[in-house]
């Protein structure tokens, strides 16, 4: 989306909370608001971080995101 009133921050946060299974709120844009590249924070503990940014299988034997 393009970056007219914030949309396609909010369509960013929509698809990091989705990936990540967190809400749309724990999703922070620290720095970039309003350039291409942006800082990001996550609730996440680092094993929850790298089972889904690797696509290592949750112990069901899902994979999140491959």
């Amino acid at each position: 989306s393009a970056p007219a009133d914030g949309k396609a921050n909010e369509e960013l946060a929509e698809i990091l909370a989705e990936v990540f299974s967190v809400r749309k709120s724990e999703v922070l844009i620290v720095r970039g608001k309003k350039a291409r590249i942006k800082l990001i924070s996550l609730p996440l503990d680092e094993r929850s971080f790298f089972r889904v940014f690797c696509g290592i299988p949750e112990e069901n034997g899902t994979v999140t995101m491959g």
